[in-house]
């Protein structure tokens, strides 16, 4: 017979110490943020995606040239475009 009762699943489970209290560390900062901008105004939050997707932007060319020699491509290669290149693009 087959169980269908949920398990109870541990991801922490075999990590060292500090690696538990880094991933704590880590799940706290995402808490904080998600408080942080569970109370920014619609304007805020605006402001800041535009200023990331601005960020975004202005590293693509450098995403770009690393994705191409990860992949051994030259940067200027049509290759690169039909690689699936990660490299960001605009919506």
């Amino acid at each position: 017979m087959t169980s269908t009762e949920p398990t109870a699943v541990n991801p922490a489970a075999g990590l060292s110490a500090a690696e538990s209290a880094s991933l704590d560390t880590v799940v706290s900062g995402l808490a904080a943020g998600e408080t942080r901008w569970a109370a920014m105004s619609l304007a805020a939050r605006s402001a800041l995606l535009s200023s990331v997707a601005a960020g975004v932007a202005a590293q693509a060319e450098r995403w770009v040239g690393v994705a191409a020699q990860a992949k051994g491509l030259d940067p200027g290669s049509p290759s690169l475009a039909r690689s699936g290149s990660p490299a960001p693009t605009s919506c």
